[in-house]
């Protein structure tokens, strides 16, 4: 999810950009210790350019940067007529960088620095306690990995996100997939689906879902013991005994073929 926050446009532009970088709660110590906001000096050169013409009349003016009861804001040092406007846009975007940092290091406070979740997710014991279930659709043809490969060069970026993949059979569709599961590294050891199953489930608790609905599309995918059915109810298991699997015969795929789907019905 996307949060966006708009701002009225001030007359300079230049009060935009310090209202724009409060909001990203990057009022320094340095604003602080001078005395004045940035929104305020932003403020004033605005009025100080307005009136260069006046200011040039008058001649060079110089103060010790304090804010005076009329609103004028002037810098330290010696400041040219018709150049205060400029002075203050540069120190407002010297600022930039630093709210930047400090927005970054918000987002990232909540779930061990998931910045996908914009909220503090409960325990699992408080999230399986309760008596409001989420289950969510699990699509087998669309796992962590495919075959075990670096994701570079795995069968995801090879073939489905390529517009040429499959001997180009997605070409007129520009391809079969826009995206993919984030690629993980390949796992040596020999039950890695299974493991990459457990990671799921695990991702899944971490989320608040308490459970999948797996989509058969055949009987050998829910029957036998090495089935990606029989892999997903150990890796439930594995994680915790809590997070339930429901099993979802899938009957664009199997049809009307009862023999097909009472197998699938029966585990």
């Amino acid at each position: 999810m996307v949060y966006k926050v708009g701002a009225v446009k001030a007359c300079a532009g230049l009060v935009c950009i310090s209202f724009i970088a409060a909001l990203s709660g990057c009022n320094s110590d340095d604003s602080a210790q001078s005395g004045t906001s940035t929104s305020a000096s932003a403020g004033s050169a605005a009025v100080s350019s307005s009136s260069a013409g006046t200011t040039a009349s008058k001649g060079t003016t110089t103060s010790t940067g304090t804010t005076t009861s009329t609103g004028t804001t002037t810098s330290t040092g010696t400041t040219a007529s018709g150049t205060s406007g400029s002075s203050a846009g540069s120190t407002a975007a010297a600022q930039l960088p630093a709210a930047t940092s400090k927005a970054s290091s918000l987002v990232t406070n909540y779930n061990g620095a998931d910045a996908c979740l914009p909220l503090t997710m409960p325990s699992a014991d408080t999230l399986f306690a309760s008596t409001k279930k989420v289950f969510a659709h699990y699509f087998l043809p669309f796992p962590l990995s495919l075959d075990n490969v670096t994701p570079v060069n795995d069968y995801y970026n090879t073939q489905y996100l390529n517009l040429h993949g499959e001997s180009n059979k997605w070409l007129a569709q520009g391809g079969y997939l826009r995206q993919r599961p984030v690629g993980i590294t390949p796992n040596s050891n020999a039950d890695w689906e299974l493991l990459n199953m457990e990671a799921e489930v695990r991702s899944a608790i971490a989320r608040g879902i308490t459970g999948f609905t797996f989509d058969v599309m055949s009987t050998s995918e829910a029957v036998g013991s090495g089935s990606p059915l029989s892999l997903m109810l150990s890796a439930a298991q594995a994680v915790d005994s809590r997070f339930k699997i429901v099993v979802m015969p899938d009957l664009t795929a199997l049809g009307s073929n009862s023999s097909a789907v009472m197998p699938v019905a029966a585990r």
